[in-house]
């Protein structure tokens, strides 16, 4: 299939589990992405993709960079 599933879900939770941004996808669209995000080190984050009541979830932890 060239287009994603209609209606599927990607979402940025804060570390609280709070929902900052999410998009869904429609009938032909072939992909879905979130709008530029900034943080700080230290900041924790998810991104969820979630399709009716079947979702993943991946945790991140920005760190800084070594100079």
């Amino acid at each position: 299939e060239p287009y994603l599933i209609p209606n599927l879900r990607l979402i940025l939770l804060s570390q609280t589990g709070t929902i900052l941004q999410e998009v869904t996808s429609g009938n032909h669209d072939n992909y879905i992405q979130l709008k530029k995000f900034k943080s700080s080190p230290g900041i924790r984050f998810s991104i969820q993709v979630a399709q009716g009541n079947v979702s993943i979830k991946e945790d991140f932890l920005l760190e800084a960079l070594d100079d």
